[in-house]
């Protein structure tokens, strides 16, 4: 099976996506994961609205674990 996704930089990512990349990549390590999303700015938001809204849960450091 093709591997078809786009692995942008911030060179080629869209305007939209940029500056949110440019956060997520210096808050952690460069990752396949962001620079793929980044082709679509609603999943690099969704995503880190999903990040936000679990690393606020009533979860604990074990759980979290478990689950991420």
């Amino acid at each position: 099976m093709p591997n078809d996704f786009r692995f942008h930089d911030l060179e080629t990512a869209s305007e939209q996506s940029e500056v949110l990349l440019k956060t997520l990549l210096e808050k952690s390590s460069p990752n396949g994961f962001y620079v793929v999303r980044a082709e679509s700015s609603e999943a690099l938001n969704g995503y880190r609205a999903l990040h936000k809204a679990y690393s606020t849960s009533s979860f604990n450091y074990e759980e979290k674990t478990v689950i991420w």
